[in-house]
């Protein structure tokens, strides 16, 4: 290794996060029942089972599917607690199933309501702290957040941000959940059909898009991206005018929700190549070396659908919210056959590769950012969906990309 990169790589090598042990699972099924006698949701494993519970029989499930995943019992980062327990109390007075991170019912009835606790009283379910990296425990994760309403007297726990909550409620507006909630931690993201919102692969995105941790001293992010909204032999190509309507459409949708949401159109949109993160200056010289003595072969790419990732971190919770469109899995799966191919010419010249394209997002395009603390990601999701369905992005012919920027 070069003198110039045994700094980084030990600097590298201190701060990316340990992986939990493979015996870890987070496998417990957790799922969201409403009850609209008792305006109340509830977080639980199973359906509530507690006699003292008015209108029992009216809970139901929001989604066949769990809403999101957790443990059944802590787990741990390297000795240090990586999890944080989830509690469910229920209340005969405000008739309101919560399920919290406090552990016992004299903290929660600071509060009011004379809550008592379900069961036994121990933890129902672990999920990742806070401060939990999204690969520290190698799953895909989504903010649990407890959001209250004053009017139902109703705390939800559920991977729905206030926005989307309100969406959800038959009675909204006049029953609302407040605009701000707190972030408890993360679940292992759901199979329900609105659950589609999880931690980018490389979150919080310290270094620059896509670099999980900060940099280092004098280094600092180098891109590389298809601009296919801008290159003259990208942009007039049958496949990249349909695209250009999709995103167009679908940057459409979100404004719906958001009048002054900026979306990526025209020249600004793109594909991107490289996240190449951390590197000095002589370093990025032969990483662009490498670029421009590539043989850049043209690759034809289809869309599958679009999803949300959260990029950055933030209290009381993260706000950084993109909403990409993915490649479908047989062309990303040669994009990502491409980009090793570059990625071992780079190495080849003595640069270390810090992450590998394959560990950071999937190949897509971005259609916006929003602060997902304020704006209904599931519900604009959903719409957009409908408008571009799936695997049709490109209309009948492939986006075909040829020379990336730098």
């Amino acid at each position: 290794m070069p003198h110039w990169m045994s700094t980084t790589a030990m600097y590298l090598a201190t701060i990316v996060p340990l992986v939990v042990s493979s015996s870890f699972n987070m496998d417990l099924p957790l799922y969201l029942y409403q009850s609209q006698l008792n305006n109340d949701f509830a977080l639980l494993p199973t359906a509530p089972s507690n006699p003292t519970i008015t209108n029992l029989f009216s809970y139901v499930l929001l989604d066949n599917q769990p809403v999101g995943y957790a443990s059944k019992v802590p787990f741990h980062t390297d000795n240090i607690t990586a999890s944080t327990p989830l509690f469910a109390y229920f209340s005969t007075t405000r008739k309101d199933v919560q399920t919290t991170h406090l552990s016992n019912a004299t903290a929660l009835n600071k509060h009011g309501g004379d809550y008592v606790a379900l069961g036994s009283g121990a933890p129902i379910a672990h999920i990742a702290s806070i401060t939990t990296m999204h690969y520290q425990v190698g799953v895909p994760l989504a903010p649990l957040w407890l959001v209250y309403s004053d009017a139902r007297t109703d705390v939800a726990t559920s991977p729905f941000n206030p926005a989307d909550l309100n969406a959800i409620v038959l009675s909204a507006p006049s029953l609302p959940f407040r605009q701000t909630g707190t972030v408890l931690g993360y679940l292992k993201q759901g199979t329900c059909e609105l659950c589609q919102t999880s931690l980018s692969e490389t979150f919080p995105s310290l270094g620059g898009p896509d670099c999980m941790n900060a940099c280092g001293p004098n280094e600092s992010f180098l891109g590389g991206a298809f601009y296919f909204g801008q290159s003259n032999d990208m942009k007039s190509t049958p496949g990249s005018r349909a695209m250009q309507a999709s995103m167009l459409a679908a940057g459409n949708v979100l404004r719906v929700y958001n009048s002054s949401i900026k979306t990526e159109s025209g020249t600004g949109l793109h594909v991107s190549f490289l996240y190449n993160c951390c590197y000095n200056d002589t370093a990025k010289g032969l990483i662009s070396k490498v670029l421009s003595e590539t043989d850049w072969v043209p690759q034809n790419v289809t869309f599958d659908r679009a999803v949300w990732r959260i990029d950055k971190g933030g209290a009381p919770a993260p706000t950084h919210y993109s909403i990409i469109v993915l490649l479908d899995e047989e062309s990303n799966g040669r994009m990502e056959q491409w980009v090793a191919k570059v990625e071992a010419a780079i190495a080849a010249v003595g640069v270390s590769i810090h992450i590998a394209r394959s560990a950071q997002e999937p190949f897509h395009t971005t259609l916006g950012v929003v602060d997902g603390t304020l704006f209904p990601v599931e519900t604009a999701l959903e719409r957009v969906n409908q408008v571009v369905s799936p695997g049709t992005w490109t209309g009948t012919d492939p986006l075909v990309l040829t020379k990336p920027s730098w």
